[in-house]
């Protein structure tokens, strides 16, 4: 999976460890080691300098047991095996005699190691992976297992013909099985154990002699076994059956060692020169031998697509051990017997080994393999060139410097090779044209690449390299001259001598300690900057003192530029991942950077988390940052440079894309985010072009166009106003296409703008589709699918793109577009011209139809028409010819075959609705042609258009035709047809039939009395009256003055018909009668006015309450008597029951209010008891109106929530109009509606909401002012009548009742705020006393308010 991207060093370290002979991991973070010595028995650990352990003498007795192995070539002295106990932090030493001591893993203090166990000789062992078990190799051929208690628990034998020689040991990742490798009978043997009692597994099956290195991948599925000649690994699986291999290629040198990482991911490979020392060999100084370097190798090995790729290669001195880190899978810890040292070297995957024109460079071997993913997307291990070097590659760098393409890569042997492409990276054309003055040398049809021999320190190891200049290569040293780290920065200026031959000189070598100032600090990362536009590096250091969190160091962003460093920014973790970015406007660099954590961050701020990979576009001037996240999504971030301030500004663009986002998502998709395949990482991102390469994690490749790149270089085209090449990438792309006409609105509905966009495409199918594609709401506003683009996607104003700005968007660009391709080629661009007319809203079918018909109409040779006007004169000068056929074929397409026939017959054209029969697949010819055939013979003209009116459903039309048509049956058509749709035919009718008018007023009248007709029907018996008076008929408009209850009307036009006083009388006691239930007072004033019926109509009046108006009558009729015998006892009976309704009242609101103290208590005791809710009161709406009965009540003997009780008033004479008993706040009227509305907005005794309910309610209690006022009334006219004290008593029961129902619906306003918990809603205050005029000065009294501040004290 790692093929794309290279190994690179971001750290070593080297600790020294005197007189070692073979050392482990003590299993710390930090990388010390524990060692033990050549001589002396002794056991030492590099984190505890001068603290040793000396292992006891073994007796002679041990030797005895096995005198085999202490002939051997060995110092009988030296220890042959270490292993770690894990769990018990201990270290397993085992001496070549079998004896096995125990030691601690960390140098704790100990008198001396502790001996464990002993065994007959010793040739191998190793801990199990979860350090339970362990398993070792006698000298007498014996395979042990013990446990962490040194318990044995199985012993099995090797085979047959074991020799006495060293036996290699591996687990499996799982501990489930492990293998071994023994000599039997002059060759090694593969073979693989079970866990559980060392059964025997299988054998491996190896097609030549195999060496002793063995190593197992920790998850299990490669067994790698080396081979004893030529330089060649072999891949087993648990069966023993072959998977494949490696070929080293070093047929000269022996494979020493094989170590997996512990991700499986690298597979380390130790080799040595035949020709090297052996095991025992003395040391030898380095300084004085340099091909003493070379005698053995490092070498990490990667696989992908079943392609084993060498990604990093170092020569150490003399023998030496692999290890690889537990807990830090890329660490390489590599210890020299020679050296006497102790090394560590973290490694990355490194991101950034590609170029800005998207080529990638990876590296195999001694071999570059380039990929240009700008021109085509080749899969590893394939490449569009590969460069050959003289040696493996350490690190390798890319650059692009004025769209050349420059690699520089350092080998293992210190040497420097550059390879240097044409313009725009082509690096084809420099394969095929490689010459004497190219930069790079074609043998035998095989391209090297430049090399020129570093002068560099034998102590000195580069670490990294970067480009620095055109012509100049930086490289990051790690020296060791000293014998302590010294991070160096080396310069060489590259110049070229006869026949293109490449030279470095070392320019600059500055040590990081002099600059940084301290010890604590050390560099990650160096970068080119050539990606900023500016010559220099960008180096990350990471401050080892600063942890800003438990795992992590703070890291800081610099420039530098050969002299000094310039910091950028802060960021969290070690950022070994760095790419710059463009300078802003000030000149100042910026960068994006990962950190270890997987945190991105841009210019010192965090941008997001849990970061993949990334990279970054540089197409326009705002570059555009795209990451993959480890939810498998890719990301596009579009930074935007500020004048006023120093990095790219991110909050704007931030806020920005989460808008845009939420805006995206309510449209179903999202333009800058895109789903990517799970475990996918993005490998290179070409700047010309809108494509995003993704690796995969099966190896292979895939090209993908993120919405939001695609959309910058839509924009980018579009600001140069090249509409052909962004309707190429749109259409390409499936981008929305009225991304054309959108941009830079209202261009494209100007004349100029469609002139533009017309002439660009120059294709007539390319404006079908776009007029097609056209929508009536903009993909850039706020809300539309690329909302957000425009701010950061050019220079265009952005406040343009207002969703009011596009109101009637469709019909404006087709209009415009129509215009500009009439003007320029009508004939031409028909079939666009007639998509404009159907993409119109509504469609113009009819217009289209028409403009076929004036297209074809000289080809035919026909002037039928006035004038064809424009279309006409454009014809005239155009070169091309459309036939009917086309047109109608086209229209066909997109529209379907019954709408066109009648948009035909629409224009009352039968020749042209035949034509589009004719062209129609679906529709029967045969019915069709019929049908137009009886059109045709249909006479006159007028009735013809009304029977294709009435087919067509247009019944305005048809009842127009019919009424033109002249003769009375076809008027009586037109009528009926009227009544049919009377909203949308009578207007037309009456505006061709005035009042005036003379010639037809018989079918102006019929046409009116129709009309009242019809809106009599309709339930409108005024608007009928009136249209009945125009037409003249009296009868039916008192009829219906009668139906609307206008009884003034029709007693006027009674009058006007000269209706006898009888008749008007009878009619007035009719209309009483139908008044009395809905308008009881205009039934008295019939009463008093026409009939003259005085008392019944003073009854009626007092049972209204109307005591002004019923007082008045008496004396205007001169019935003064009727004040004593009928006036007097109606207002005491109404005092009687006003006065029982105020006392039903108050007790009814006392026993709410009592309730209401109940359920406040309790719900008082339950958060007490429970703790208070955990979210906010919620109550459900409450219906203000209608509160119904329940059933009774446990807290009373009555019902809980009752609009009556058992007193009842009764009006003396038994009338069932008297409205002055229904006294209380919500009356007996009220009461019958309730009732009928089915049960709605119940109070419930029990129910959740049974609080605010009753609140709800007792907000609505105070009287309304009309019934107040009837109250001042009633006692105004006891005054009359002479009862003042029962007047004043009346008022001041009514006060206090008032007075009580006002308080209680104020504080139950508050009492409600309280349980909503909104103190800014403003609640409808409660009927205002002032507006009632009801109180008068002479009654007024002392008014008790015990009950207000009864209810007061509740709340």
């Amino acid at each position: 999976r790692r093929a794309m991207r290279q190994l690179c060093a971001v750290q070593r370290q080297w600790q020294e460890c005197p007189g070692a002979s073979m050392a482990i991991s003590d299993g710390r973070e930090d990388g010390h080691a524990v060692y033990a010595t050549r001589k002396g028995r002794k056991v030492a650990w590099t984190c505890r300098k001068g603290r040793e352990a000396v292992l006891p003498e073994p007796p002679p007795e041990a030797w005895a047991m096995d005198a085999t192995v202490r002939d051997s070539e060995f110092d009988k002295d030296e220890v042959f095996a270490m292993a770690e106990w894990k769990e018990k932090e201990k270290v397993l030493v085992g001496h070549r005699s079998g004896l096995l001591y125990e030691c601690p893993s960390h140098g704790q203090e100990v008198e001396e190691p502790e001996l464990v166990g002993q065994v007959p000789g010793l040739c191998g062992l190793a801990t199990s992976p979860d350090g339970e078990h362990m398993v070792i190799a006698t000298g007498q051929g014996k395979l042990i297992q013990l446990n962490s208690e040194y318990e044995v628990l199985a012993e099995v034998e090797l085979g047959e013909g074991f020799e006495k020689m060293p036996v290699t040991i591996t687990w499996r990742g799982d501990g489930k099985f492990v293998a071994t490798s023994s000599s039997h009978g002059g060759s090694r043997a593969i073979k693989v154990w079970e866990r559980d009692g060392l059964v025997h597994h299988s054998d491996g099956e190896v097609d030549s002699r195999v060496g002793e290195a063995l190593s197992w991948e920790p998850r299990g599925g490669l067994l790698a076994v080396a081979a004893e000649e030529g330089g060649a690994v072999q891949m087993l699986e648990r069966n023993g059956l072959r998977r494949g291999g490696l070929v080293l290629q070093q047929s000269q040198y022996i494979i020493q060692q094989l170590c997996w990482n512990a991700d499986s991911e690298i597979l380390g490979v130790l080799l040595e020169h035949k020709d090297g020392m052996g095991v025992g060999d003395a040391p030898r100084q380095v300084e004085d031998d340099v091909p003493f370097r070379q005698k053995m190798v490092v070498q990490l090995w990667h696989r992908c697509n079943h392609h084993w790729y060498l990604k990093w290669q170092e020569p150490i001195g003399g023998p030496a051990q692999l290890l690889w880190d537990d807990t830090d899978a890329k660490t390489l810890h590599i210890f020299s017997r020679v050296e006497e040292g102790w090394t560590s070297i973290k490694f990355v995957w490194d991101d950034a080994t590609v170029t800005q024109l998207g080529t990638t460079v990876t590296t195999d071997g001694s071999t570059l393999l380039l990929n240009s993913f700008m021109k085509a997307i080749i899969p590893p291990p394939m490449c569009n060139v590969a460069i050959l070097c003289r040696a493996p590659i350490t690190a390798v760098c890319a650059s692009t410097f004025a769209d050349q393409e420059c690699i520089a890569a350092v080998l293992s042997s210190k040497v420097l090779a550059i390879a240097i492409s044409e313009a725009c990276g082509n690096w084809n054309t420099l394969l095929a044209d490689a010459s004497e003055g190219s930069l790079v040398d074609a043998v035998d049809g095989v391209v090297h690449a430049k090399e020129a021999t570093l002068e560099l320190p034998k102590q000195w190891f580069v670490r990294q390299v970067s480009w620095q200049g055109p012509q100049k290569v930086l490289l990051l040293v790690d020296d060791f001259s000293t014998g302590a780290l010294c991070e160096r920065l080396v310069s060489f200026e590259i110049s070229w001598g006869d026949s293109s031959t490449m030279m470095a000189d070392m320019v600059q070598n500055t040590c990081l300690n002099d600059i940084l100032g301290c010890t604590g600090k050390t560099v990650a990362r160096v970068t080119s900057m050539a990606g900023g536009d500016s010559d220099g590096v960008l180096i990350s250091i990471v401050d080892k003192r600063q942890k800003n969190s438990p795992g992590g160091h703070l890291s800081s962003v610099a420039s530098f530029d050969g002299s000094q460093l310039l910091e950028l920014g802060k960021c969290r973790g070690c950022c070994h991942w760095l790419l710059p970015l463009k300078a802003d406007r000030n000149g100042l660099a910026s960068f994006a950077a990962r950190s270890a954590d997987r945190e991105l961050f841009i210019g010192g701020e965090l941008v997001a988390s849990n970061v993949r990979s990334f990279g970054c576009h540089f197409a326009g001037e705002e570059p555009t940052v795209l990451y993959v996240t480890g939810d498998n999504v890719l990301h596009s971030l579009r930074l935007a440079a500020t004048e006023d301030q120093e990095h790219s500004k991110l909050n704007g663009f931030q806020k920005s894309l989460t808008e845009s986002a939420a805006n995206a998502a309510a449209q179903g998709g999202n333009w800058q985010r895109r789903a990517v395949e799970s475990g996918a990482r993005l490998v290179a991102v070409p700047s010309k072009c809108p494509t995003v390469v993704l690796q995969m994690p099966r190896g292979n490749l895939e090209g993908i166009y993120p919405r939001s790149l695609v959309l910058d270089m839509v924009l980018s085209v579009l600001e140069k106003e090249c509409y052909s090449d962004a309707f190429a990438i749109a259409c390409r792309h499936r981008v929305d296409l009225n991304i054309l006409v959108d941009y830079k609105w209202p261009f494209a509905q100007s004349k100029t703008g469609a002139h533009t966009l017309v002439v660009s495409l120059a294709d007539a199918q390319k404006l079908v589709e776009l007029v097609h594609a056209l929508r009536p709401e903009s993909v850039l506003q706020k809300g539309g699918v690329y909302a957000g683009t425009v701010e950061f996607g050019s220079d265009a104003d952005p406040t343009g793109y207002e969703k009011d700005a596009y109101e009637d968007k469709i019909n404006k660009v087709c209009e415009a577009l129509r215009f500009a391709m009439e003007e320029l080629d009508a004939a031409y661009y028909a079939l666009p011209i007639l998509s404009t007319y159907f993409r119109s809203q509504p469609p113009q079918l009819g217009e289209a139809l028409l403009h076929a018909t004036k297209l074809c109409l000289p080809s035919n040779g026909s002037t039928e028409g006035a004038s064809m006007s424009h279309t006409a004169s454009v014809l005239s000068k155009s070169s091309h010819t459309i036939s009917m056929s086309k047109m109608m074929k086209h229209l066909l397409v997109y529209c379907d075959e019954e709408s066109l026939y009648k948009a035909a017959l629409a224009l009352y054209n039968l020749e042209l609705a035949a034509v589009v029969v004719s062209y129609a697949q679906v529709m029967d010819p045969g019915e069709k042609l019929q049908e137009l055939e009886a059109f045709d013979d249909i006479s006159p003209m007028e009735k013809q258009h009304a029977h294709i009116d009435l087919c067509l459903g247009r019944l305005p039309r048809a009842a127009k035709n019919f009424a033109l048509a002249g003769d009375w049956p076809s008027f009586e058509r037109s009528v009926t047809i009227a009544k049919q749709a009377p909203e949308d035919v009578f207007p037309v009718l009456l505006q061709h039939f005035p009042h005036d008018c003379t010639e037809r007023a018989t079918e102006a009248k019929v046409l009116r009395i129709a009309l009242g007709e019809s809106l009599l029907g309709r339930g409108r018996a005024e608007e009928a009256a009136v249209a009945y008076l125009s037409g003249g008929d009296l009868e039916h408009a008192i009829h219906a003055y009668r139906t609307a209850g206008a009884w003034r009307m029709v007693l006027s036009l009674a009058g006007k018909l000269g209706w006898g006083d009888a008749d008007v009388k009878s009619l007035a006691l009719e209309l009483a009668e139908e008044l009395l239930i809905g308008a009881p007072r205009d039934t008295a004033t019939i009463l008093l006015d026409y009939v003259h019926d005085v008392h019944r109509g003073v009854e009626i009046l007092a049972s209204t309450g109307a005591w002004r108006e019923a007082l008045c009558a008496t004396y205007r009729c001169s019935r003064p008597d009727l004040v004593d015998t009928l006036l007097a006892p109606a207002a005491a009976a109404s005092l009687v029951r006003a006065l029982d309704d105020f006392k039903e009242d108050n007790a009814r609101l006392k026993k709410y209010i009592a309730r209401l103290r109940t359920l406040r208590q309790r719900r008082a005791a339950l958060a007490a008891t429970v703790g208070p809710p955990a979210e906010e009161y919620v109550v459900e709406d409450v219906d203000n109106e209608a509160i119904s009965e329940v059933g009774t009540s446990v807290m009373s003997d009555y019902s809980a929530y009752t609009h009556r009780s058992a007193a009842t008033g009764t009006s003396n004479d038994g009338s069932s109009l008297t409205s002055a008993s229904a006294a209380s706040c919500v009356g007996r009227r009220n009461r019958r509606r309730g009732k009928r509305d089915k049960k709605k907005g119940r109070i419930r005794a029990g129910a959740p909401n049974e609080e605010y309910a009753l609140l709800q309610h007792l907000k609505q209690c105070p009287m309304t002012p009309h019934r107040r006022e009837s109250y001042g009334e009633l006692a105004e006219l006891l005054i009359v009548l002479g009862h003042e004290q029962d007047a004043k008593t009346l008022q001041t029961t009514l006060s206090n009742l008032v007075a009580f129902q006002d308080s209680v619906a104020k504080n139950s306003i508050l009492a409600m705020k309280e349980i909503e918990g909104s103190t800014q809603e403003k609640f409808a205050e409660p009927h205002q006393v002032e507006k009632a005029k009801w109180k008068w000065a002479l009654l007024r009294g002392e008014e008790e308010t015990r009950d207000d501040i009864h209810y007061q004290s509740i709340l």
